[in-house]
């Protein structure tokens, strides 16, 4: 794939950053998804206090993601992470039109395509609209039930780290928002990786996304590069999703130890808020 100017190549990615600092780490810990957060500290706290006192639903983001299917969405889904509260998120999670990032991403796929912890689904949809062969995974069931109603009959159950020989070879792997995070600690994503180039056909490709969230400040209670979500939405709250970090000076050098070649990041200019994209591919034989 060529490198358009918002693509920066594994060559240059680890000069892109600069060097960390503590005013800077604590400045990266504050930022929103879309923007820079510019809510007092307290104000946060304060309605954290407020979204703890709501009766707490196990399945809650299955019931989001379900409604959304029916056409019953409520759009007044509220995110909350260790950084920040998000409102109005529900147009990042159920829409149905790709973003910007992931149109980019997915222009030029063809071939067997995998996706993994693919959500509501959307790129899935629009791969298939191009006639992309594609296997929809995720690892809540219900969802899963969700894709089959829709007529695609070969999608499964999955949960990363896990990637079954079972599946057979793709031509492409596709992980975005984060999902590779929901892996476990750092060697489960690893180890994500690991599995995922398992299953991918000389000259593959892999396409990933994770936050820029920087947790290299350890939280109280936390793993080193751990973050946690969850969300609010018809006056209840889900559990807290935990999610580990991967930024772009640990994910390039897994990649390449891997044995990806071409790796390349995605620059926030087309990237979608405070996330970003990677493309990496094995060698062809």
């Amino acid at each position: 794939m060529a490198t358009p100017a918002t693509v920066q190549t594994d060559a240059t990615a680890s000069r892109s950053e600069p060097a960390l600092t503590k005013s800077n780490v604590s400045g990266a810990l504050t930022e929103n998804r879309v923007a820079a957060h510019t809510q007092p500290a307290q104000v946060q706290v304060n309605a954290s206090t407020l979204i703890d006192s709501l009766p707490e639903v196990d399945g809650l983001w299955s019931q989001i993601i379900l409604e959304a299917e029916a056409g019953r969405f409520s759009p007044s889904l509220i995110e909350e992470h260790d950084f920040g509260i998000f409102r109005d998120a529900g147009d990042l999670y159920v829409r149905r039109e790709l973003t910007p990032g992931e149109e980019f991403c997915i222009n030029n796929i063809s071939g067997r395509v995998l996706e993994l912890g693919a959500g509501f689904g959307r790129v899935s949809s629009h791969l298939r609209e191009r006639g992309v062969s594609v296997i929809t995974t995720d690892a809540d069931p219900a969802l899963v039930q969700m894709y089959r109603a829709r007529g695609w009959t070969d999608a499964c159950a999955l949960a990363l780290p896990e990637v079954p020989h079972s599946l057979g070879k793709f031509d492409a792997v596709i992980a975005l928002r984060g999902v590779l995070g929901l892996s476990g600690e750092i060697d489960a994503v690893y180890e994500s990786l690991a599995r995922i180039r398992e299953v991918l056909n000389p000259g593959g490709r892999l396409i990933i996304s994770s936050s820029r969230v920087n947790t290299l400040f350890v939280l109280p209670g936390r793993s080193p590069l751990e973050y946690r979500i969850r969300f609010v939405y018809r006056g209840q709250r889900s559990t807290w999703l935990r999610f580990t970090a991967l930024p772009e000076w640990l994910a390039i050098p897994f990649l390449k130890r891997l044995g990806f070649i071409n790796v390349q990041v995605l620059e926030p200019a087309i990237s979608d808020g405070a996330g970003y994209y990677v493309f990496a591919q094995v060698p062809a034989e």
